[in-house]
């Protein structure tokens, strides 16, 4: 039992890379606002920032390299118990409720022992996001030509691997033209549809060229010098939404052309892997620790339809914003700024008396409905 003990507290430890001390507690500032003009208004902006203090609390225990490794999002069971990790807090300054907003910010002390035993002991951290799966379309190019090789590809699947990350079969990969992967670059919305068509959740697209730089003879050995640019973007595919970009020049020497492109290639290859998985994984944190766009495709709607929705989704506490894309014959776009999951909204959607919808299907990114008659 005190070996089991002992190692849950050194991954403990290593996962939060802070030291014992500083898991004590947190003093933390936090703000939050609630729909104004009910007696309910302080106390849901209340505890909406102590929800607030308690996400920012999760985010020093839980870093981007366990978000890498595990694909885990939090429960909304942890913030269930917000106040059983709150200590104290003190009331920083409150509006009254001006602007039809109630904003409150709070100075909050935080627990942070117990807020990271229950992480682990109550098993908090689940694996939502359902492991997703990652297709890698990049085009080699040296000296202007076009190559086979899949160097910058490759490496990049390696760094992925590594972490843990679903790769799309490569025999599918290999089905896919060169050109292809250099347009998808330019075009979301064509990196997305290549993604789904082979069951990609996130799809990376780029390109990468190698040149000759100078040449030298040493000691009577010819070494050649190249450098390699590689750029590359991660596509989310339900919703062809750009999720990171990053760019990177490498030089590598060898004595010959070919080993000396290939390398400033791979070498590129790993640091902009390394990069854009980084970015790829603060996005997922910024919209479970704050709000997400979720986008809204209506089916049976028209101009009624539309006006009820909007006023509907904005009388929903948890939605931040809506905005309307279009309304084309029957189908109606909508972009949703939500403090919560898609499924958490998709729930709620399925709740309305007015208008009463349906839901069709939902992603990470977009829920599908039809309005009911």
């Amino acid at each position: 039992m005190m070996r089991k003990l002992t190692a849950f507290l050194l991954v403990l430890l290593f996962a939060s890379s802070v030291s014992f001390a500083e898991l004590a507690e947190k003093e933390i500032v936090a703000e939050g606002t609630a729909r104004a003009g009910s007696a309910q208004s302080k106390e849901a902006a209340l505890n909406r920032a102590l929800r607030n203090a308690v996400e920012q609390a999760v985010g020093t225990i839980i870093d981007s390299e366990t978000m890498v490794e595990n694909f885990q999002l939090l429960d909304d069971k942890i913030y269930s118990e917000t106040k059983g990790y709150v200590k104290s807090y003190e009331i920083l300054s409150d509006n009254g409720g001006e602007g039809s907003v109630y904003t409150v910010k709070v100075k909050a002390v935080v627990a942070l022992g117990a807020l990271g035993q229950s992480i682990k002991g109550l098993g908090i951290i689940r694996e939502k996001m359902n492991y997703p799966r990652v297709m890698v379309l990049v085009g080699d190019y040296v000296d202007g030509v076009e190559q086979a090789s899949h160097v910058i590809g490759t490496e990049i699947e390696k760094v992925f691997m590594e972490s843990k990350f679903p790769i799309v079969s490569k025999n599918q990969m290999e089905m896919i033209k060169e050109r292809d992967a250099t347009l998808s670059y330019a075009d979301p919305a064509k990196a997305a549809a290549l993604g789904r068509r082979y069951g990609a959740e996130v799809v990376i697209v780029g390109q990468g060229s190698s040149s000759l730089m100078d040449t030298s003879t040493p000691y009577g050995v010819s070494v050649f010098a190249y450098q390699a640019h590689v750029e590359v973007k991660a596509v989310k595919t339900d919703n062809a939404q750009i999720l990171a970009v990053d760019s990177l020049n490498q030089t590598a020497r060898a004595n010959g052309r070919v080993p000396a492109a290939n390398k400033a290639l791979a070498d590129a290859a790993q640091s902009v892997s390394k990069n854009i998985m980084a970015k790829i994984v603060e996005a997922w944190r910024s919209e479970v620790y704050n709000e997400t766009s979720v986008e809204i495709i209506c089916d049976n709607a028209d101009v009624a339809k539309s006006s009820a929705m909007k006023k509907a989704l904005g009388a929903i506490n948890e939605v931040k914003g809506v905005s309307e894309r279009s309304l084309v014959g029957s189908t109606l776009e909508l972009d949703v700024r939500f403090f919560g999951t898609p499924d958490q909204l998709a729930t709620i959607l399925s709740e309305l008396k007015e208008p009463a919808v349906k839901i069709i299907s939902k992603t990470p990114s977009r829920i599908d409905i039809r309005f009911i008659d």
